[in-house]
């Protein structure tokens, strides 16, 4: 269980206290939806958006934004139920990443949330902590067209209207100030091809972006307006995808009831890499045919993100789980780098390997390290753009093989590099030993990985293939017997796994 102490609330009442002083002076009485819903009716939503003035100096944000203070905190730490080093760390990579211009995060949220009150309320508190924290997301809800094939247009868009205010509503509850975009609004273009299911084929996003620049959190409706300005729904996962392709976004979140894809033992996949994973997904028995669309439309969307963008598959209510924690909850996709095998180092950069393995330590290799271990490689997996590294050295005193340096740059952790690594590690391996600081912050990921380990205030010693007890004792005894290989100078932070 993670505690605040008394010190620790005071800081945050106090930062918060100051917060709110300094947003009173963008604070505008913005009229609450349902004053306003009245007058919209779903079609002179850009008349309305023009009739309210953007302050250039600030957000307009409402006074009470911020009001969770430390509760909000607390009520966060418990959901993510993470180190808070871990917390901060995510989080200040990604508000490094947010742009004023497009979302953090475009968001699916599937109906069955909006039929689950428990998980809507967790969902809108999830969603008030990131629109407060600078990582804008956009909200898109909508229908699964082929399921409600059955459902008339008219009864449909009344619904969409109704699940608009709704998370709108949710969303204000928890101090996140939002705007409903109905159809009919001049968002969604619908296409002209002969396609019995409508497309979109436009997205004006000046709407959105009024909304994202206003520090309010659009939520959008599935709903296109054709060319003569009959409207019709659309499915929520094509308009997620296209929306996704025109404001490059860092995450698209696909949030519903039941949590990522499950493999045949009912356990969630963690991750599927892109193209790494891609080929061997029709092996698994997992893979049905639903899946097997869904995982090829999401691969397609990534190659038309930037790079670092990423896709999950998650409950609505473990949000924040997904993004501030390592290991998420989810089933994550992303487009990783291949990883490649060398057992020379004359065939890599060694200066690239100095500069990662001396920033991802925070202190530099020593001049002799390379010499060292060009006596004893056996297998170097590298990425492409060094990113990711494992070294295996060959330990005959030993007997079994050790894992000198397991290495993830901070801009690659929790992305599904490392276990892929660690797939190419395992595989290739069938024993090893290695050995982590024993306050290093991801030790819990090996301690899932391994099959004994012992630990003293300095190192914690990992192994598995390995079932003779003297044979585990004799490979304690040769780790600690290690010198570092790092010099006794830097910042001593430690974004890895193994030293």
């Amino acid at each position: 269980m993670l505690i605040l102490t008394t010190k620790t609330v005071g800081v945050w009442t106090r930062r918060m206290h100051c917060l709110q002083l300094l947003t009173r002076q963008y604070s505008t009485d913005i009229p609450s939806v349902a004053a306003k819903q009245i007058h919209m009716n779903g079609l002179h939503y850009l008349s309305w958006v023009k009739s309210i003035p953007v302050h250039t100096g600030g957000y307009v944000l409402p006074a009470n934004l911020l009001s969770g203070g430390p509760q909000d905190l607390k009520k966060f730490l418990n959901e993510v139920g993470t180190d808070p080093r871990e917390a901060r760390f995510w989080l200040k990579q990604f508000q490094h990443v947010s742009e004023a211009s497009k979302p953090f995060a475009v968001v699916e949220v599937g109906s069955d949330v909006l039929d689950n009150e428990d998980m809507l309320n967790d969902l809108a508190s999830g969603i008030s902590f990131i629109q407060r924290n600078d990582m804008k997301p956009v909200i898109i809800h909508g229908c699964d067209i082929r399921k409600d094939s059955q459902v008339t247009t008219q009864v449909l868009k009344k619904k969409l209207y109704l699940d608009s205010i709704k998370l709108v509503n949710a969303f204000e509850s928890h101090g996140a100030p939002s705007r409903p975009l109905f159809g009919g609004s001049g968002i969604l273009h619908l296409g002209t091809g002969s396609s019995e299911q409508a497309v979109v084929s436009h997205i004006n996003t000046e709407p959105i972006q009024w909304c994202l620049h206003s520090g309010h959190v659009p939520v959008l409706s599935s709903i296109g307006e054709g060319v003569t300005g009959q409207l019709q729904c659309l499915n929520a996962a094509q308009v997620t995808r296209e929306l996704a392709k025109v404001m490059k976004p860092f995450k698209v979140m696909l949030l519903n009831t039941t949590g990522g894809i499950v493999d045949e033992n009912d356990q969630v996949i963690a991750n599927i890499n892109i193209p790494f994973d891609f080929h061997s997904c029709d092996d698994k028995p997992w893979c049905t045919p639903e899946i097997k669309n869904k995982v090829e439309s999401i691969a397609s969307l990534l190659d038309n993100l930037p790079t670092q963008s990423s896709v999950v598959i998650t409950l609505a209510n473990s949000l924040l789980t997904e993004l501030f924690s390592h290991h998420g909850s989810g089933t994550f996709f992303k487009i990783t780098e291949p990883i490649k095998m060398y057992t020379k180092l004359d065939d890599v950069g060694k200066n690239e390997l100095v500069t990662m393995f001396n920033s991802a330590f925070g202190r530099d290799l020593k001049d002799d390290y390379f010499k060292s271990l060009n006596q004893k490689l056996k297998t170097l997996y590298l990425s492409d753009r060094y990113n990711a590294a494992a070294v295996v050295t060959d330990e005959p005193s030993a007997g079994v093989p050790y894992l000198d340096k397991f290495v993830i740059s901070s801009q690659s952790q929790g992305q599904g590099t490392s276990d892929m690594l660690w797939d190419y590690v395992k595989r290739d391996f069938k024993s090893l030993f290695w050995r982590s600081r024993t306050q290093n912050k991801i030790s819990p990921w090996y301690f899932k990985r391994c099959e004994g380990s012992w630990s003293n205030s300095d190192w914690t010693v990992f192994w598995y293939g390995v079932s003779d007890r003297k044979l585990s004792s004799n490979l304690i005894d040769f780790a600690l017997s290690l010198p570092s290989s790092f010099k006794e100078t830097g910042t001593g932070k430690d974004n890895t796994l193994v030293e």
